[in-house]
């Protein structure tokens, strides 16, 4: 019997998560491309340029997951909430990652840390965020 290593072991953990969060998203984005309904808006897709600005602009890679949707949809706008764009000419500024990201790090009494990359406001003045430091957890 061949034991794996520990790195091994969390490799192959960390390829079932992946794979299992790819499937959930697609069901996700399938879902909501099936949704006929003048409340829910999805972006056009992003384009690689697009993305490789938005990551060149706040110093680190997005998420696979995220890169994944806005390659589908850049941003999503359901009954006004609604998910960040990538992109440097993204209008009106509040839809656009690097605006958010610039004023949550840069233009605040207490800036977030550089490893938190907001992706969607929860409504009430704060943001849901990719934790960088923690493969891109949502926090």
């Amino acid at each position: 019997m061949n034991l794996l290593s520990n790195e091994e072991l969390i490799g192959r953990m960390n390829m079932i998560n992946f794979t299992n969060n790819r499937f959930m998203l697609s069901k996700l984005i399938a879902g909501l491309e099936a949704l006929d309904s003048p409340m829910v808006s999805l972006g056009d897709p992003a384009s690689e340029r697009e993305i490789k600005e938005t990551e060149a602009h706040i110093g680190q890679y997005l998420p696979d997951e995220y890169k994944e949707f806005v390659r589908k949809h850049n941003g999503l706008d359901c009954l006004c909430e609604y998910i960040l764009r990538v992109g440097n000419h993204i209008q009106p500024a509040a839809y656009s990652m690097n605006n958010i990201f610039d004023f949550e790090h840069f233009d605040v009494c207490n800036p977030m840390p550089h490893h938190i990359i907001p992706f969607s406001p929860d409504g009430y003045g704060n943001h849901y965020c990719f934790d960088m430091q923690n493969n891109g957890k949502i926090i």
